[in-house]
Order: C-alpha cells, then sequence, then structure tokens
C-alpha cells in the first residue's frame, strides 16, 4: 500500500545541474533544503521507517554522490542521517531524480505519493522524486551491475557487482519495471522483466550485507532453493567498509509468501468449521507445505553446515559454555526489557492484552526460573551461519516447493550481529513461533467476522499448529541427516532456549510496532510456564 502523498509541494529554483562528488559545482544549498525541509515528513510516512511510534527530530544530509543517466540530469544519491527524538540516529537511502513536466501530479499517478517538491528551471517546470519508485532509476542500477562498474562516490566509492547468471540473462533494452509489494520494512522491490528482483536498501547499516554475502556463498553450494543472485551495489568508504545500496536477485514466479498461503489456507479451513462444524482437520495442504519448508530448511542448514573450513566467515564452529551463558544472558535480559515493558502497558491497549500481561506478571519470577532450566549443562555440536530471520514471510511458494528468501536478516539489529553464527535450532525457533502467529491469526480473522464455535475453532487452529510443528520438525531432520555435526541441536537441547528468547522479543516489538497482535506472544509466554495439554496425534 502506497503511503500518503505530500500536503503540499514547495517549489525550487535550481541554477543548474546537480553535481555534488565535486563541490565547485550544483546548487548544493537548496539540495540540503530537500533533506533538512522535507524529508523528515516524507521519511516518517513510509512503512520502512520505524519504529512506527518514533518521532523525528532532524534530519541531516549525507550526500554520497550521482549515479550518472544518459541524456538526462544524472541521480542524486542521499543518505539522510535521522535524530529521533529519543536520542537515537538512522541513516537512510533516497535516490533522488528529476522529471521535467508535471503529469505527475495527476491523482491517479503512481508517482504521486513519493513525489518531494516542484522545480523550476529558467522556463521548465518539473518535479523531484524518490527515483527508488520511478522506472529509470532500476534500470540504471542494473545496466551499472552488469558493466561491473566503479564510480566515484563523496569520501569513498561506489561499487557494482555482476555474477555470471547476471551476464548471461537476455533482458530487452527497454526493461519492464513493476513494483513488488511485499512484507519487507528495510527495502523497496522492483522486479524488471520479470526476470530479476532489485531490493534498493532503506535503512543503511554499515558493514558487509549479509544478504548479499549469503547470496555469494549459496551461489557456489548445490543449495538450489533460494533465488540465485545476480549483483550488488555498494557505497565503500575510504576506509573499505561497504554498505548496501541494492542487491538484484533472479525472480522466482510464485504464488504469494509461505505466511500469505498458510493463513489463508488456514482462513479457509476455520471457515467451514464456523459455518458447518465440519471441516478438514488435518488441513493437508498447509501440512504438506510446511513439510517442504522443513525440508528444504533442512537442505539449506547442510550447506552451511558444509561449508569450507577455510573460510573464516562462514566455517562451522564449535559451541563452547561461553555462547551457551551469552544466549542464555540474552533471553534473561529480553525477558526481563519484556516484563518492565508490560509493567506500563498503555491504557490503549485491548482488554486481552491487558489480561494476559497482568497474569504473565504474576509469573515474573516463575518465567526467569524457567529460562535458566532450558540451557544444557555441557556445549555440543558446531554453530554455523544462518539465515537469522527466518519465518514465513521468508519462503515464497512456487508450484509445489518453495524458496527461502530476505537473508539480510532483521533490519533492525546491526550487520554484526545478523551475520552470527548459532545452532540451527535458531532459524528453527523463529519458523516454529511463525506457526503459532499464523494459527492465531486465523482464529482473530474468525472472531473479527463474529463466527460461532469460538471453542471448537481454536481448538482446531491449536492441533494444526502442533502437527505443523512436528511435520517440520521431521521433515527437517530427514533433509538434514542427523548425523551431521552439530544437528542433534537443531530440533533438540537449544531449541526451548530460543523459542523463550524469540516469543520475548516478540512482546517488545509488537507492543511498539503492532499492538494489535500482542496478545500472540504474551499467550506463548504463558504456555512456557503452563504448557498446554500434549500435542495431538499425527494420524497419518
Amino acid at each position: 500500500m502506497a503511503p500518503e502523498s505530500l500536503p503540499e509541494l514547495e517549489t525550487l529554483i535550481l541554477s543548474e545541474g546537480w553535481n555534488i562528488v565535486d563541490s565547485q559545482r550544483g546548487d548544493s544549498a537548496r539540495i540540503d533544503r530537500i533533506v533538512h525541509d522535507l524529508l523528515p515528513t516524507y521519511i516518517a510516512r513510509q512503512r520502512w521507517f520505524g519504529p512506527k511510534d518514533a518521532v523525528i527530530a532532524s534530519a541531516t544530509p549525507e550526500r554520497i554522490g550521482e549515479l550518472p543517466q544518459a541524456g538526462r540530469e544524472n541521480f542524486l544519491l542521499l543518505a539522510a542521517k535521522i535524530m529521533l527524538e529519543d536520542g537515537a540516529a538512522q541513516r537512510y537511502f533516497l535516490p533522488i531524480a528529476l522529471s521535467w513536466g508535471e503529469e505527475d501530479l495527476r491523482h491517479d499517478s503512481p508517482l504521486l505519493p513519493y513525489l518531494l517538491a516542484k522545480i523550476r528551471r529558467g522556463p521548465r517546470a518539473g518535479l523531484v522524486f524518490d527515483a527508488a519508485h520511478g522506472e529509470t532509476f532500476p534500470r540504471a542500477l542494473l545496466h551499472a551491475m552488469r558493466e561491473h562498474e566503479t564510480l566515484p562516490a563523496v569520501e569513498g566509492t561506489f561499487r557494482f557487482d555482476a555474477s555470471d547468471a547476471l551476464r548471461a540473462l537476455d533482458l530487452s533494452e527497454e526493461l519492464e519495471v513493476r513494483r513488488v509489494e511485499t512484507g519487507e520494512h528495510a527495502h523497496t522491490t522492483r522486479t524488471l522483466d520479470d526476470r530479476v528482483n532489485l531490493k534498493i536498501s532503506r535503512r543503511l547499516r554499515s558493514g558487509m550485507d549479509p544478504g548479499i554475502e549469503m547470496g555469494r556463498f549459496l551461489s557456489k553450494t548445490d543449495f538450489t532453493n533460494s533465488p540465485p543472485y545476480l549483483g550488488a551495489f555498494e557505497y565503500v568508504d575510504a576506509g573499505g567498509t561497504p554498505t548496501a545500496l541494492a542487491v538484484a536477485f533472479e525472480h522466482v514466479r510464485n504464488q504469494g509468501d509461505g505466511w500469505t498461503v498458510v493463513v489463508n489456507a488456514l482462513d479457509r479451513e476455520l471457515e467451514d468449521v464456523a459455518l458447518s462444524g465440519e471441516g478438514n482437520g488435518g488441513l493437508p495442504y498447509s501440512l504438506s507445505l510446511v513439510e517442504t519448508i522443513g525440508a528444504r530448511t533442512g537442505e539449506l542448514h547442510r550447506a552451511l553446515a558444509n561449508a569450507d573450513p577455510s573460510d573464516p566467515d562462514f566455517a562451522p564452529e564449535p559451541v563452547t559454555d561461553a555462547d551457551l551463558e551469552d544466549w542464555r544472558a540474552r533471553a534473561v535480559a529480553r525477558a526481563e526489557q519484556a516484563f518492565a515493558y508490560i509493567e506500563t502497558l498503555p491504557d490503549t491497549a485491548d482488554a486481552e492484552a491487558q489480561e494476559l500481561a497482568a497474569k504473565l506478571l504474576t509469573l515474573r519470577s516463575a518465567m526467569l526460573k524457567r529460562i535458566d532450566t532450558l540451557v544444557p549443562t555441557n556445549a555440543r555440536g558446531n554453530k554455523i551461519r544462518l539465515h537469522n530471520d527466518y519465518h514465513l514471510a521468508k519462503v515464497l511458494v512456487s508450484a509445489n516447493d518453495i524458496y527461502i528468501v530476505g537473508f539480510e536478516g532483521e533490519p533492525d539489529q546491526p550487520v554484526d550481529e545478523r551475520r552470527q553464527k548459532a545452532p540451527p535450532s535458531r532459524d528453527i525457533a523463529t519458523m516454529l513461533r511463525s506457526f503459532d502467529y499464523a494459527a492465531r491469526t486465523a482464529v482473530d480473522r474468525q472472531k473479527q467476522r463474529g463466527a460461532s464455535q469460538l471453542d471448537e475453532i481454536e481448538t482446531r487452529a491449536l492441533n494444526w499448529r502442533s502437527l505443523a510443528e512436528r511435520r517440520f520438525l521431521r521433515a527437517y531432520g530427514m533433509a538434514r541427516d542427523d548425523s551431521a555435526s552439530g544437528s542433534h541441536l537443531a530440533g533438540g537441547e537449544l531449541l526451548p532456549l530460543f523459542l523463550a528468547d524469540k516469543l520475548f522479543q516478540e512482546i517488545l516489538y509488537e507492543g511498539v510496532n503492532r499492538p494489535v497482535v500482542l496478545p500472540i506472544p504474551l499467550r506463548a509466554a504463558l504456555e512456557l510456564v503452563e504448557p498446554l495439554d500434549g500435542p495431538p496425534e499425527d494420524d497419518d
């Protein structure tokens, strides 16, 4: 869904082009105004700005360079440093383009929500807009990647990379550019000629981008259920530190992401229960899909576990006692933060969240003790590189198979944390939590429709969740091969600890960003201390 347009567009007067690499040229004072005066309002309206309750105090331009465009004004590349009222700092990538004429001021223009200002240069009138949402900027990026270009930038260079697969693609001269609506909050994604998915970064983090790094690594393995890596666009500062600005992968035709497909399938099944009191309790399609996800996850982890021991970025490493203590301490710290948050839960939280939070607070001591019991007494197995942000929305459903995407990790986390190695059970924990969200979301949809038989509906959904967890773990183990080093940690000893850590992270995130779903992790936290009855029997 597009954001609202800016309420009123100011007119900027430009005397000449905006070549900001050479500080002696261009109308830099007026370009700075775009950041200082216009961008705070623009950025605050974008879905990639967060957290959602954050208030921008100021925006400072970090002008990093420009990208040439034959026959037209160059693209201006800005990194806006945003200071929030709470003192936190963030950086966002904003490529800017000029468009002469005012056709995009029409109410039906797809660019209307992304216009920043009107411009004049002598008698000519035009518009300044966010180039990520135009057609020419994605084309220019892909062309520069294929040419493997290196261009000058402010206090650094722009580096373009292309794989052999990108150079081999037969693309049209005038690439068709389409918008892609995704659940991702850190990128703007465009599809070119239905062959390439171009992810343009928004929230910037310095350091080697895990999405680029994992794409390059997996392209050299026999794992084929991730879209092939095609190329990247990075800013490299004078010290050699890269910042990812865009990455390209091969486009995979699909029926949607796993979250949408699974929740819709569950919703249809529960609708049958609501209308007739009957339904296919096994929900074979979604469970078959879960098994496929489990198998592909096992294959992914097997490829990562077999990384070259001489590659320090990917080589498996033994789990140590210090690792166990770090993971325990992190889970305890997140739990303490979550309890501190729900102690001051806003009055605006719904009644269910208030009730669950109050009950959880009475179990605070038991909860913290429970976390300590989840830590194995001895370190075993290996830690490997992981997806590190793995859930149903990170898989694409394609015919009878799935493709794993989104290896850049959680956008709010520093790059070094997203590149950390851990046992496979960390990825598994986040996927299992996604099954819980899917089941609860499907139930909530029925509640919103005023369905009767809610007890039966919830029982069916939670039975599905338990079956999905078991089917996933079984398929994972078969694909991973339990003889692989450290695989016993995948579904066993450390899984409960990583599940606890994840659900407390969810409480903190949902409370700030999506309070309407806060009851989901609150219920899961209660189950940690007050487990449900055993899972249903698998009937196959």
